[in-house]
């Protein structure tokens, strides 16, 4: 079943919680940022809905890469690879997971994307 957000957490498009350093408290161990705004929601997993928090403005925001598209976000990922993006193409969840352990977190959905296309 595919889930659809009428909006995203302003995380996903924030240096400090989708990169390997990880300077944010809510993406290093899941505790609330001091001063954020922030609504409780809830996540589908594995059928299960678990509780999280949709971020509207935060005091530790920077902003990051944003994509929109399949197609914008394997550019991004190829390039930051320094890898071609018909490399990319050929075992895109190899890179996925190469680019998450030495540039910075994507987003689920994009990986979801990616992994439904496998199988």
């Amino acid at each position: 079943m595919a889930y659809v957000y009428a909006e995203e957490s302003l995380c996903w498009r924030c240096k400090n919680a989708t990169n390997k350093y990880n300077n944010c408290s809510w993406a290093k161990s899941f505790d609330p940022v001091d001063g954020w705004e922030a609504e409780v929601t809830e996540i589908p997993e594995n059928l299960d809905k678990k509780d999280s928090y949709l971020v509207k403005s935060c005091p530790l925001f920077e902003k990051s890469d944003v994509f929109l598209t399949l197609g914008e976000g394997n550019k991004i990922v190829a390039k930051a690879l320094k890898i071609c993006l018909t490399h990319f193409c050929k075992n895109p969840i190899y890179f996925i997971s190469k680019y998450e352990r030495e540039v910075g977190l994507l987003p689920l959905w994009f990986k979801k994307a990616h992994e439904n296309k496998q199988s």
